[in-house]
């Protein structure tokens, strides 16, 4: 599956490990500042990465879901911070 914004942010992690600790209370708390339109492109994020991994989605994108941080691969993880550092800076 292609998708622009992910390619971008896939590009920019080179890690397999994990967020730190202040990373991740940094990230939760920005990701629940962050309007409508940014929460949908988070999920597109989630969704496009399991997609293109081939590992089973464990959410169900349709309606309001709530995603455990700690139950994230770290490469998403990391996409994911990255993304929302660029729309806050964290």
């Amino acid at each position: 599956m292609h998708f622009a914004l992910y390619e971008t942010f896939n590009k920019k992690v080179n890690t397999d490990k994990d967020l730190s600790a202040k990373q991740k209370a940094s990230l939760i708390k920005h990701i629940s500042e962050i309007d409508a339109d940014t929460h949908r492109k988070i999920y597109a994020l989630i969704k496009v990465h399991y997609a293109n991994t081939n590992i089973p989605n464990p959410y169900d994108m349709d309606g309001d879901i709530e995603i455990n941080l700690d139950d994230l691969p770290f490469k998403l993880k990391h996409i994911i911070y990255k993304f929302v550092d660029a729309h806050i800076k964290i």
